[in-house]
C-alpha cells in the first residue's frame, strides 16, 4: 500500500465538511458505452458487457446499458458530494491519470467470483483500487445506497491515503450512505430506524464494542468479524453511532459538543500520528466516561423526520409493488387505502438482520407524523408513463415532496422495484 498522505491542514479542510457547505452542480459527464473486451490493459479480468465512463470513474458492468449509464451519473454526484465536503482535499492521482475504477455485476454470484467476499452488497479492494459491488435483488435504490458507502472509501483513500482509522473510515461512509438526496443536494446526519435500532438494542443488550478494542481495530479483526452476520450488524452500527455522535451531538443551544476536537484528531491522524494517541490528546483517556456520554446521547436519538418519512414511503410502495405482482393495481390513492385497511395489510421487512413488521394499524401510513390523514391534495397517485406503476406523491408538510417511481425488471421473475426521490418545495 502507498504511505499515507500527510495534510497538514486536513482539521482546517475538514471543519468545512462536518459544518457543511453549499452543494455544487453535477459536473457535466460524458459518457462512452460499447462493447467489452475481456481484459482490461492490465490483463485483469472484468465483467464482459458495458463500458461507461465519466470525468472521474470507468464502470465495466453487465447489468443493461440504462442501469449502468444511472449509476454512473451517480457515482459522479457522489464524487461531488465528497469533494464539497471534503473541501480542499484533491485526491492523489496515478502518473498516468487513471479513473477510478468500478466493477458492477447484474447478480451476486458474479461478484463473489470478482470480489472474493459472500457477505457484502459491495467493497473497495485498496490493493486493486477497485470498487466491485451488485445490483441483485437489492433494486436500484439499494445499489445506490451501496456505491455512495464504498465510493466514499475509494475517494478517502485516493484523497488520503491507507491511514485513516478503520472506524473513522466506516463511520462516515455510513453518514453519506445515510443521508438523503434532496434535489441535487445532499442532507447529512440522518437517523434511520434500522441502524439505529441495531446500536440501541445492542447497547441495552450490553453487545456494544468495547471501546479502546474498537479504536485500535485493525482490517484482519475486522473481517474477522464479518464471518457472523449479528456481529457485523453491531459493528458497522456502532462506529457510525459514534460518528454521528462526535459530529452531530449539541448543548442544549444547539452548538456542537465534540465537533472541533473530532477535527482536531481527524487532523492529527492525517498528520500520521497514531490514532489512539492523536484520540487521547483530544478526548482524553477516560475512555469509559466517553462511553458514558455517547450511551446518554445514544438512547435519546429518535429516528430524523425525513428518515421516517422514507420509511413510510418504503412500506406504501412496497405494499402497492407486492399486490401488482399479484395482478391488484390501484388508480386512486383512496382506493388503495381502503383496500389496505379492509385486508388490515401488514408488511414483513428484513435490513441487517432486524426483522420488522409494519404497524397493525396501516391508516398511519395514510397519515403526517401528526396523525392527521393525508388529503388527496397531500397524498397521492401521479401518471407515469415510463413507470409500471403511477408515481406516489406525498406532501407531509416537512417542506419536501417525496415521489416515489415503479419499474419491473424482468431479469428478477417481473418484480417491481421502486426508488423515492425528494424535492425541496
Amino acid at each position: 500500500m502507498p504511505p499515507a498522505v500527510a495534510k497538514p491542514s486536513f482539521a482546517r479542510r475538514f471543519a468545512g465538511w462536518v459544518i457543511g457547505l453549499p452543494g455544487q452542480s453535477l459536473f457535466a459527464t460524458a459518457i462512452l458505452l460499447f462493447a467489452l473486451g475481456s481484459r482490461t490493459a492490465s490483463g485483469e479480468a472484468t465483467v464482459n458487457g458495458a463500458l461507461v465512463e465519466t470525468r472521474h470513474y470507468r464502470v465495466h458492468s453487465d447489468l443493461p446499458e440504462d442501469v449502468v449509464r444511472e449509476m454512473a451519473a451517480e457515482l459522479e454526484w457522489c464524487y461531488q458530494r465528497y469533494a464539497t465536503r471534503l473541501s480542499s482535499l484533491t485526491p492523489r492521482q496515478n502518473s498516468d491519470r487513471d479513473l477510478h475504477e468500478v466493477r458492477l455485476f447484474a447478480d451476486h454470484a458474479s461478484y463473489v467470483r470478482h470480489a472474493g467476499a459472500t457477505n457484502s452488497g459491495g467493497l473497495y479492494d485498496s490493493r486493486r483500487r477497485l470498487l466491485l459491488a451488485f445490483l441483485g435483488d437489492r433494486g436500484r435504490a439499494g445499489l445506490k445506497k451501496t456505491l455512495r458507502h464504498e465510493a466514499f472509501h475509494q475517494y478517502a483513500y485516493e484523497a488520503l491515503g491507507p491511514g485513516l482509522p478503520l472506524w473513522v473510515n466506516e463511520g462516515l461512509a455510513q453518514l453519506f450512505e445515510h443521508g438523503a438526496r434532496v434535489d441535487d443536494h445532499l442532507l447529512l446526519g440522518e437517523l434511520p430506524e434500522v441502524p439505529l435500532a441495531i446500536v440501541q438494542r445492542a447497547m441495552h443488550e450490553d453487545r456494544l464494542f468495547d471501546f479502546e478494542r474498537l479504536l485500535r481495530m485493525n482490517q484482519r479483526e475486522w473481517f474477522s468479524l464479518m464471518d457472523d452476520r449479528e456481529t457485523g450488524s453491531v459493528l458497522y452500527a456502532q462506529t457510525w453511532a459514534m460518528v454521528h455522535f462526535l459530529v452531530y451531538a449539541a448543548d442544549s443551544e444547539g452548538r456542537p459538543l465534540y465537533r472541533d476536537r473530532f477535527n482536531a484528531f481527524l487532523g492529527l491522524v492525517a498528520d500520521g500520528r497514531p490514532a489512539m494517541p492523536a484520540f487521547r490528546d483530544q478526548f482524553g483517556s477516560n475512555l469509559p466516561g466517553f462511553r458514558s456520554r455517547f450511551e446518554a446521547w445514544l438512547v435519546q436519538c429518535r429516528p430524523t423526520p425525513v428518515a421516517r418519512e422514507l420509511d413510510r414511503h418504503d412500506v406504501l410502495a412496497r405494499m402497492l409493488g407486492q399486490l401488482a405482482e399479484r395482478g391488484v393495481r390501484f388508480d386512486r390513492i383512496g382506493d388503495f387505502r381502503d383496500h389496505a385497511v379492509r385486508h388490515a395489510l401488514r408488511l414483513h421487512r428484513e435490513e441487517d438482520g432486524i426483522e420488522r413488521v409494519s404497524d397493525p394499524d396501516v391508516e398511519i401510513y395514510f397519515s403526517d407524523s401528526r396523525g392527521r390523514p393525508l388529503g388527496v391534495d397531500r397524498l397521492r397517485f401521479d401518471l407515469d408513463v415510463a413507470g409500471e406503476l403511477p408515481q406516489l406523491v406525498t406532501r407531509p408538510g416537512d417542506g419536501y415532496v417525496y415521489r416515489t417511481r415503479f419499474h419491473r425488471d424482468p431479469s428478477r421473475g417481473g418484480r417491481i422495484f421502486h426508488e423515492t426521490f425528494i424535492h425541496a418545495r
